[in-house]
């Protein structure tokens, strides 16, 4: 049976919006990778957000948030849920595209607990806190650094087929061509030629058929000789990954980090 869930103000369970959004802004300070949350007190939802392009239908393991929050508020386990931390009878639970370490879990739990258990009177001055706190909610977005275009570069390096050396996933070659709004990663592996379109400096979503996977994919240039890929998993695979080109004249280093911090190393040169 699916979990009941109600909605109120923060002021309505005990917390103040104002601190909720100071809370909010810590979090994802430390999580740069968050991709969505929900902030509980007495089994009552006081906050709920979403980084775009993700959103309550994205399904991470085949879970969207408010499902995964349901099966854990009902006693059960959630495999889409990647941390959750709790204080007394408020909880709060977020989905994030890479593991969070200890010390950054302590914090969360700490910051909890400074949440005012004080109901705060709802005059004029906190629904103008709570407005802003909607505002905030309604603007978040997954952060990308480095810069979306780097036109010398791009002429450069696009459009070249990479070789690479022999590896354990199989991977031939790899080329990368920039256009105006997206960048194409064209690669062959062990199940063929593929294709991922990137965003340029934002999310965009992609599909693969074998293996079979969704996601989403962003890329922006770290300096302009190293070129980053950011991509995140969703449906019944979930995680991250980030793949970094290093170019050197006509070589190439690519570099793959997943969230399970396994990382694999290609190098490769201009195919004659």
């Amino acid at each position: 049976m699916d979990f009941k869930f109600i909605n109120d103000i923060p002021e309505g369970v005990g917390i103040s919006s104002f601190k909720t959004q100071k809370f909010i802004k810590h979090v994802t300070e430390k999580c740069p990778l968050m991709r969505a949350f929900m902030l509980i007190r007495d089994n009552i939802v006081a906050a709920e957000g979403y980084f775009k392009p993700f959103d309550y239908k994205t399904e991470f393991k085949g879970e969207t948030l408010r499902g995964a929050a349901g099966k854990i508020l009902s006693g059960g386990r959630s495999e889409g849920a990647e941390a959750i931390c709790t204080d007394g009878n408020t909880v709060f639970i977020f989905l994030s595209g890479a593991p969070v370490e200890d010390g950054v879990m302590a914090e969360i739990k700490s910051g909890l607990s400074e949440l005012s258990s004080e109901k705060d009177k709802i005059d004029c001055a906190v629904m103008d806190s709570y407005e802003k706190l909607l505002l905030y909610l309604s603007e978040l977005k997954t952060p990308l650094p480095g810069s979306d275009r780097e036109e010398e570069s791009e002429k450069t390096y696009g459009g070249k087929v990479y070789s690479l050396s022999q590896n354990a996933q199989g991977i031939e070659w790899a080329r990368l061509s920039w256009g105006d709004k997206t960048v194409a990663l064209r690669f062959k592996d062990k199940s063929g030629e593929k294709e991922v379109y990137i965003g340029r400096g934002e999310y965009r979503k992609f599909s693969f058929a074998e293996p079979a996977a969704d996601g989403y994919a962003a890329g922006y240039w770290e300096n302009p000789d190293c070129y980053a890929v950011v991509i995140d998993f969703i449906g019944n695979r979930t995680g991250g990954m980030k793949l970094t080109f290093g170019f050197d004249g006509d070589k190439i280093k690519i570099s793959a980090a997943n969230s399970d911090e396994a990382e694999f190393v290609f190098e490769g040169a201009v195919s004659k």
